[in-house]
């Protein structure tokens, strides 16, 4: 896949992208069509009960071979759990081109409405053919619902340097250390 790669879910397929699995075959990773931010979504589910266990949802080799910087994972997280035991996990990694780096990772302490996160991967993912996983893993699936995981997002973001003083709306007095974000230049 290329830079941007993009993944909705919109036809509720692994197979159309490449995704794959990793240990080979999991039938915990499946699609619900009924929910998502906006439907379909992967969804890794408890069902059928598994203990001590890791198993991976991997997209297909994204190429950030061209990338010159800022290279960026971004997703949508949701977690519905039973047992808030902080023993099941969703652990992001990025391949380096030679092991899997973990990025991220969520546990089941509570619940997780759905959430947007990104994250800088260049030190993973620059100049190389690289691949992100979704990895449940943990003492005893029975204790989540299910992790949800939607649009996810490998791109080069675009970085400006910004000129200029922010002030406090009322007094106008300048705020030191101010960081600026603007939506929707992704």
């Amino acid at each position: 896949a290329v830079m941007p790669f993009f993944e909705p879910w919109d036809e509720a397929s692994f197979d159309a992208q490449g995704w794959t699995f990793d240990p080979i075959s999991s039938p915990h990773w499946l699609f619900n069509e009924a929910d998502g931010n906006p439907a379909p979504t992967a969804a890794f589910a408890w069902s059928p009960t598994v203990e001590d266990y890791s198993q991976a949802l991997v997209s297909p080799p994204i190429d950030a071979t061209s990338a010159v910087n800022n290279v960026t994972l971004k997703f949508d997280l949701f977690l519905s759990g039973y047992g808030y035991l902080n023993e099941n996990f969703m652990t992001v990694e990025v391949w380096n081109g030679s092991t899997w780096v973990e990025v991220a990772e969520f546990n089941d302490t509570e619940g997780i409405p759905w959430t947007t996160v990104k994250y800088d991967i260049s030190d993973e993912a620059l100049g190389q053919l690289t691949k992100i996983r979704f990895r449940a893993n943990g003492l005893d699936s029975y204790n989540i619902n299910w992790w949800y995981v939607d649009n996810i997002k490998v791109y080069e973001s675009i970085t400006y340097t910004l000129y200029g003083v922010v002030t406090e709306l009322a007094g106008g007095a300048p705020i030191q250390g101010a960081m600026i974000e603007v939506e929707g230049y992704d």
